[in-house]
C-alpha cells in the first residue's frame, strides 16, 4: 500500500466528518422548548426586541398562519396583514392604558415535517418583567397548534345548529398585558437641587441630560439668579441647556 497516497485520503475523510459534525451542532435543535428560545436585545436608551419560537409537528405553514390569524385577537393582538404563502404576519398589540400600541411580527418557517413559529415583539425601554413576557409570548406562539373551531353541521331541516360554547381558558397574561408597563408611583418634579446632586455624585453629563429629558415634570429655577447659582457650582453647560429645553417643553 502506498502510504503517501493513503494518508492524505484519510485526512480528507476526517475533515469531512468533523465538518459534518460541526454543522449538526450549529443547527438549532428541532422541537426546542419555547422558553429556552426566549431572547432579548436592545438598550434602555433605544428599545428592547424580544423573540421566542416553537416547533409544531405536522402543521403546514398555511394552517399555522390561518390559526394565528384567527386566534391572535384573543391574545389582545390585532393582525394588520397576513401572508400564508410567505408565512408572515404583521400585527400590533391593542392600546394600553397610555394609548400605546407595540409592533408584533410572526414568521412561520417549514422545518421538515414541522413548522417553526417565531414571534418578535418590540417595546420601548420600560420596566417589563422578562419572566412574565417569556410566558405570555410562548403562550401566544402556542395558538399555532390549536385547531380553529369549525361551524356545526347543518340540521336535517337545513338550519345551522349553534356551536357549543368553548370552555373558559385558564386566566393567563397576554402578550399585550405583559407588554403594558406596570403603573409607577408619580415621581416628584425634578428641581435644581436634584440636578446639582446628580452632578456632585459624579454622573456623566450624557446621563444627567437623559434623566432631565425623560422626567415627567420639572420645577427648575431658571431665573437669572438661578442660572448664576448653577454656573457658580460648575454645572456643565450642556446640562443647563437641557434644563432650559425641558422647562420650555412643559409637562408630559
Amino acid at each position: 500500500m502506498n502510504r503517501n497516497l493513503t494518508l492524505p485520503r484519510i485526512a480528507a475523510v476526517v475533515v469531512m466528518l468533523l465538518t459534518g459534525a460541526l454543522a449538526i451542532l450549529a443547527k438549532p435543535a428541532a422541537g426546542a422548548s419555547c422558553p429556552d428560545t426566549f431572547k432579548k436585545r436592545g438598550s434602555i436608551f433605544t428599545h428592547w426586541v424580544y423573540t421566542a419560537s416553537a416547533d409544531f409537528a405536522d402543521v403546514p405553514v398555511r394552517v399555522a398562519v390561518e390559526r394565528l390569524r384567527q386566534q391572535l385577537p384573543s391574545k389582545q393582538i390585532e393582525v394588520l396583514s397576513a401572508n400564508a404563502e410567505q408565512g408572515t404576519l404583521h400585527c400590533r398589540t391593542l392600546p394600553d392604558s397610555r394609548q400605546r400600541a407595540f409592533d408584533v411580527d410572526l414568521t412561520v418557517s417549514p422545518l421538515g415535517s414541522r413548522a417553526r413559529v417565531t414571534m418578535v415583539l418590540t417595546l420601548p425601554p420600560t420596566g417589563v418583567s422578562d419572566a412574565g413576557l417569556r410566558e405570555s409570548m410562548c403562550d401566544t406562539v402556542g395558538v399555532a397548534a390549536l385547531a380553529v373551531a369549525k361551524p356545526a353541521a347543518e340540521g336535517a331541516a337545513g338550519t345551522r345548529q349553534p356551536a357549543p360554547d368553548p370552555p373558559e381558558p385558564a386566566p393567563r397574561a397576554t402578550a399585550a398585558a405583559a407588554a403594558a408597563p406596570r403603573p409607577e408611583p408619580q415621581e416628584p418634579s425634578l428641581t435644581n437641587e436634584d440636578v446639582i446632586k446628580l452632578v456632585q455624585a459624579g454622573l456623566s453629563s450624557d446621563l444627567i441630560v437623559t434623566k432631565i429629558m425623560q422626567s415627567s415634570s420639572v420645577a427648575f429655577d431658571l431665573s437669572t439668579n438661578g442660572l448664576v447659582a448653577l454656573a457658580n457650582l460648575k454645572i456643565p453647560h450642556d446640562v443647563i441647556a437641557a434644563m432650559l429645553r425641558r422647562a420650555h417643553d412643559g409637562p408630559r
